[in-house]
């Protein structure tokens, strides 16, 4: 079946936004719904997701690259590598600081923009990755200069912040995007129990440390107590066996390996397996949220505009919402003295294809410049700048639509559904049964009953014979449709 929105010009951030906002998760299941979040990921959004998957693989690549070649070769590979890495932190930086103003322009409260786990890991990788790229931004670009292991401490950071990224990237899709958000909201709601673990794991730390003897490394006293008391290691649990206070040090250490290696770690383990099995049962419809965040963010990020008419606000509108080329016989009106003159939907056609070859042309000098700027005896930050805008420029070209940003000049699009016949929003919630699921099937019983009672009442009607040899009003009345 095919239906049709009537409420116009409802894919804006502002909508995705709150139902994005919701806790309700059975919304995620009805019709208008699905409709709305369905066009926006798979008609904008999913393109733009797998930009960011290509540039973290590409950004991951270039950091392993890096770290790893030397030589003669070695020379030009640090040069595109930073410049690769460079490239995708100024873009990161300039669409997360695109996204945060207008988050903030629409009023709505900060601490609301990081609850997505791109707006949270992104400063985090910035965190670690720009020192990085400080510090090796001069000469050959080379890790081993004099501020010793520490550079590659820090990409090795960045490659781990940065593939968490990439994994969380697949939440969106149908192949991976269920198992990995039950995985993640299993270990958010797992926290509390992290939490009184690594307070214990922190007061027997701490107390090994004033009662072994000799206690001159804490970094190694850190991993022992880990190993020994998580992992139940013998090398470790002999290595802080030495202990002051006699049996009293022996028992407190029987009792700290008791707590962890029995009680904790098997707690865990049981709360860990609950709340897999609450969120693997809502990551469908968890899912229809991520997705619903994150078309909302991405509107909210830098968007290509339509035509160029859009850029100046010329007025230019039209009243319908298709794209289609006008008929011949609309196409041109002849004026009084003989002369044509194009109709209001051919303009904004050709302003809208101006704005696409404008667009195209922009992305192509951009890299031609990134790429000239690998080979001229320029700094590496010329190739890093064009290739970073260039990409913010691809990310916009990505984003545009015909229907972004048009409400405020008076047109009007509705979102057309084609659907199932069969379709019911209860096939999607995998909550337990309750009342009104029973109230649904006990009126679709009763619905069926009475049309039974009606079909049986005519057909009895029909098999009845009239006086006179002639046919009953029901059977006069021809075949009966019964849905």
């Amino acid at each position: 079946q095919v239906k049709v929105l009537l409420l116009a010009n409802v894919l804006t951030a502002n909508m995705l936004y709150a139902l994005a906002r919701s806790w309700e998760l059975e919304i995620f299941a009805e019709m208008p719904v699905r409709s709305l979040i369905s066009f926006a990921y798979f008609r904008l959004i999913r393109n733009v997701v797998l930009l960011e998957k290509v540039l973290e693989f590409v950004a991951i690549g270039a950091l392993v690259a890096w770290a790893r070649t030397d030589g003669a070769i070695g020379v030009k590979v640090h040069r595109f590598s930073w410049s690769s890495c460079a490239a995708v932190c100024l873009y990161d930086a300039i669409v997360f600081v695109w996204k945060m103003r207008r988050h903030l322009a629409y009023g709505w409260n900060l601490a609301a923009f990081f609850n997505g786990f791109e707006n949270t890991w992104t400063p985090l990788i910035h965190f670690i990755q720009w020192p990085l790229l400080f510090f090796c931004g001069s000469g050959d670009h080379s890790l081993d200069t004099e501020h010793g292991p520490a550079l590659r401490a820090l990409l090795g950071a960045a490659i781990i912040l940065r593939a968490f990224k990439l994994i969380m990237l697949f939440r969106y899709g149908d192949m991976f995007g269920t198992g990995i958000l039950a995985v993640y909201n299993a270990l958010r709601g797992v926290f509390t129990m992290l939490s009184i673990m690594a307070a214990c794991f922190l007061a027997f730390t701490t107390a090994y440390y004033v009662m072994i003897k000799d206690a001159a490394n804490g970094s190694d006293l850190l991993v022992s107590v880990y190993r020994g008391l998580m992992l139940g290691d013998e090398d470790s649990l002999e290595r802080i066996g030495g202990v002051w206070g006699g049996e009293i040090g022996n028992t407190l250490m029987v009792f700290g390996t008791g707590v962890f290696t029995v009680y904790l770690l098997n707690i865990m383990i049981a709360v860990l397996t609950a709340e897999y099995y609450k969120a693997d049962r809502r990551a469908p419809l968890l899912l229809w949220r991520e997705r619903a965040f994150k078309s909302a963010q991405a509107l909210l990020g830098p968007v290509c505009p339509w035509s160029i008419d859009a850029v100046f606000d010329s007025v230019c509108s039209v009243p319908t919402a298709s794209l289609t080329s006008p008929s011949r016989g609309t196409a041109r009106n002849l004026s009084g003295n003989g002369t044509s003159t194009e109709s209001k939907e051919t303009l904004e056609a050709r302003s809208a294809a101006s704005m696409k070859s404008f667009s195209d042309v922009l992305v192509i000098s951009l890299l031609a410049g990134a790429v000239a700027g690998l080979w001229l005896p320029v700094h590496a930050v010329w190739s890093a700048v064009s290739l970073g805008f260039a990409l913010v420029v691809i990310h916009a070209r990505l984003m545009r639509g015909r229907f972004v940003g048009t409400k405020r000049k008076g047109k009007k699009f509705n979102l057309w559904v084609c659907h199932r016949s069969d379709y019911s929003h209860l096939n999607f919630v995998s909550e337990e049964v309750e009342k009104e699921h029973i109230d649904q099937l006990k009126a679709k019983v009763d619905r069926m009953e009475d049309l039974l009672h009606d079909m049986h009442k005519r057909i009895v009607s029909m098999s009845q014979p009239q006086a006179g040899g002639g046919r009953s009003p029901a059977s006069r009345a021809g075949p009966v449709e019964v849905s």
